[in-house]
């Protein structure tokens, strides 16, 4: 400081103040003020500059709500304003959670707002002959202490408090936060919740659509219209499908009507309104007729399509038949409610009309003023799209989503199902049975635990019936959430993961058109001038399924690397007519990598005001019981193993006593009904029953395994190398045996025997299923291991 300085320096400041108090006309008190400085300076000591130190802290030691009025404070007492360099106010713009208010100031100081005028400006430009390179951003220690820029304000007409105190409204009101790093994203709304836009649509057709017998009719005219105008585009990307794609037409219309409106009503191009929802519509529908009217000579014209009739008229019959029953029960119980727990409908509830009411996204929070919904909210968004399309009030077309939803789930696991059991047996005839076997599985049938029960007899009569036949079945393992479709459509709820259901299948059915597209795909890239049509199909296929991808992201977005790996495991298939192995592997994770991004970027103003709350995995220190896993999957597990031993046997040489199945499933099946009828004496054994199971099932697949002949492994692996590593799989699932790790070790070993039956050169339909019993095993086995900690 000044203190340090040898009495001649300061003799020589202690001139230049006196000369320039000499030049100073316009603030009597600044002339006074400098030759006192002066004369201070000569005495000795800091005291003579102490006011000259007082607005420099007022800039850098203010961090609370009270710097814009030190700031003017200062203001007020000054005549000159001397920015000595840009250190500061180049430097606080970099933390603007931290200096909100300094950089308001800044800022009205260079336009001369704040009644300050720029009177005087010193640079010292480094110069190569004429040419000037300016270095304001140059480091610190260049600018301050060689080369500063300083800028000289005079005071002339202060502007009044009244007028700063506007002019820093701005910055006043922004929470500061004295940190080194900015904080996490807000979840505050951009505009204040009292001035966005009214949007008093939602109700439009009130009048009518209040009475419910009225408003079930026009659902119902809906469902039709979305029918129709999603047909032709499902039609030309998913033409193999045994039913041509018509169980997946309704979901399809929504999700890209929807998108599109939900796209303008983010970015503010347009607001969240039934006129636009309806454009929408027509726009879809328009679309999806001109290219089918374009197409229709190959389309409509193939006999598979028009044998595909019955087939689809069934899964017409299928879809109303599932809406039918969940609106009887809705009938029926109009409020489903947990008699003690009630159950999650005031959110879904609230989320639905604060998404209605919104003209833009993200909608705002109905509990937290001036926020927005920080939730997977679009899901509840797409059922506000079909509200907003017919007017009718929330509180009734809550009840006829849930249906719809239940409907659209049935439908499209009818059309895949149909058209898996068409393709793996070649069989017309298969194609319905299929169908309905698959909506069955998949909409209608629930876990094993009311199956037990009904095996085990009741020590007395049951206290708690809904419990007891209803609820227990959603809490079969410990510490876990174990619904079901049924139960979920049973319980009317609309959560996030309900929504996403009916999307994940479309996810896998798209996927399945690009597995059985390798013909087209082959001709997109060896000949692309010249199949324009196999281009709009291939990339069709991969732009929905992008926008699906992008639609489970932003409604449950753990569903997303299941979908996502399993649609990379398609595109793998799909390019098995390219004979380079490299061309193919670069190529399929090309696509997949730019699938992926695209589904990212369509729904990136979802992400950008997304703030997600954990993200942390944790290790699973207690393994789930084999027993309780069974009560909730053992059904399904045991279709499963049968159809691979069944699916690899069929591709294997001459069997032998060991690769018979029957044997060893006959000792299985004694093993199970011992641990449901509870035999007295067993019960004790339980551990023991549990390794007996999953050693004979894993026995059972590793043994099918040996009977794939060399020549139908796929992807250039040899016969030696693929046992080599399936008997490591296997040993490793013997030692989770060992280890008492039961439950992870039947998933490795299902997902050990799906993945070697990807691999063999049999139907598409086949490897397809296996991929699809992979990825479901992986996930088991996944959750074995870790879990999302939150």
């Amino acid at each position: 400081m000044l203190g340090d300085l040898p009495q001649t320096n300061r003799d020589q400041l202690a001139l230049l103040l006196e000369r320039a108090a000499n030049q100073i006309s316009g603030s009597a008190a600044l002339r006074d003020g400098a030759r006192g400085a002066a004369s201070g300076l000569r005495a000795g000591g800091e005291s003579a500059v102490q006011s000259l130190t007082v607005f420099g802290d007022s800039i850098v030691g203010t961090e609370t709500d009270l710097a814009s009025e030190v700031l003017y404070q200062s203001l007020a007492r000054t005549d000159y304003y001397i920015l000595s360099s840009n250190r500061v106010s180049s430097a606080v713009p970099h933390l603007p959670w931290r200096y909100p208010v300094q950089i308001k100031f800044y800022e009205l100081l260079r336009s001369e707002a704040l009644g300050f005028h720029l009177v005087a400006e010193f640079t010292n430009y480094p110069r190569l002959g004429p040419i000037e390179f300016a270095d304001d951003s140059a480091d610190e220690s260049f600018l301050n202490y060689d080369h500063p820029h300083v800028w000289i304000y005079e005071k002339r007409d202060l502007v009044t408090e009244a007028r700063y105190a506007e002019l820093m409204a701005g910055a006043t009101t922004q929470q500061v936060s004295p940190t080194r790093q900015a904080p996490e994203p807000s979840i505050l709304l951009e505009t204040p919740v009292g001035e966005l836009p009214i949007v008093d649509d939602a109700r439009w057709s009130a009048s009518l659509t209040h009475n419910s017998i009225a408003a079930v009719f026009i659902w119902i005219a809906l469902l039709f219209i979305l029918q129709l105008a999603g047909w032709p585009i499902a039609v030309l990307l998913m033409g193999r499908f045994v039913d041509g794609g018509w169980g997946f037409a309704r979901l399809i219309t929504i999700l890209v009507a929807g998108y599109i409106v939900w796209i303008g009503a983010s970015l503010e191009v347009i607001q969240f309104r039934a006129i636009w929802a309806w454009i929408a519509i027509i726009a879809v529908s328009s679309l999806g007729w001109v290219l089918f009217w374009r197409d229709r000579g190959r389309t409509w014209g193939d006999s598979q399509n028009r044998r595909g009739l019955r087939v689809a008229f069934i899964g017409e019959l299928v879809f109303w038949g599932i809406f039918g029953l969940f609106l009887f029960y809705r009938f029926l119980n109009p409020d489903s409610w947990h008699p003690t727990w009630g159950g999650e409908k005031p959110m879904e509830f609230a989320h639905l009309n604060a998404i209605l009411r919104s003209a833009h996204f993200p909608p705002f929070d109905p509990w937290y003023s001036g926020g927005y919904i920080n939730y997977y909210y679009y899901g509840i968004y797409l059922v506000a799209f079909c509200l907003k399309l017919t007017g009718i009030p929330s509180e009734i077309a809550f009840n006829l989503a849930q249906p719809t939803i239940m409907g659209l789930l049935a439908s499209g696991g009818y059309s895949l199902s149909a058209t898996l059991a068409h393709h793996m047996s070649l069989r017309r005839g298969f194609a319905v049975l299929g169908g309905f076997l698959g909506v069955i599985f998949l909409s209608l049938l629930g876990n094993l635990d009311s199956f037990t029960k009904l095996l085990t007899k009741s020590p007395g009569p049951i206290a708690d019936p809904f419990g007891f036949w209803t609820w227990s079945g959603s809490r079969t393992i410990s510490g876990a959430i174990t619904e079901f479709p049924y139960f979920t459509g049973l319980y009317a709820d609309l959560h996030a993961h309900v929504v996403a259901l009916p999307v994940t299948v479309l996810a896998l059915a798209l996927a399945y058109s690009l597995a059985t597209g390798a013909r087209e795909i082959a001709l997109v890239i060896s000949r692309p001038l010249r199949v324009p049509g196999e281009i709009v199909r291939v990339v069709g296929r991969l732009l929905l399924l992008a926008l699906t991808l992008g639609s489970l992201s932003v409604s449950n977005i753990w569903d997303v690397p299941t979908y996502f790996a399993v649609s990379g495991a398609a595109l793998l298939i799909g390019t098995r007519q390219i004979r380079s192995l490299l061309v193919r592997v670069a190529l399929t994770g090309a696509l997949t990598i730019a699938m992926g991004l695209a589904a990212y970027v369509l729904f990136f103003p979802f992400f950008q005001h997304f703030v997600t709350l954990f993200g942390s995995l944790g290790r699973v220190r207690e393994p789930t019981s084999f027993w309780e896993f069974s009560n909730h999957l053992g059904g399904l597990i045991a279709v499963v193993v049968l159809g691979l031993i069944v699916v690899t046997l069929s591709t294997g040489v001459t069997p032998r006593l060991s690769r018979q199945p029957l044997v060893p499933l006959a000792l299985l099946g004694f093993i199970l009904a011992a641990r449901l009828l509870q035999i007295e004496g067993l019960s004790a054994l339980d551990g023991v029953l549990a390794a007996a199971v999953v050693a004979l099932v894993t026995f059972v697949l590793y043994a099918a395994t040996w009977t794939t002949p060399s020549r139908s492994l796929d992807f250039g692996v040899t016969l030696p190398a693929g046992r080599l590593l399936i008997t490591i799989g296997f040993a490793m699932a013997v030692i989770c045996v060992a280890l008492g790790q039961t439950t992870l070790a039947i998933l490795l070993a299902l997902a050990l025997s799906a993945g070697w039956v990807s691999l063999q050169k049999t139907t598409v339909a086949a490897r397809f299923v296996a991929v699809m019993v992979a990825a479901a095993a992986f996930v088991g086995a996944g959750v074995e291991l870790v879990f999302l900690a939150d």
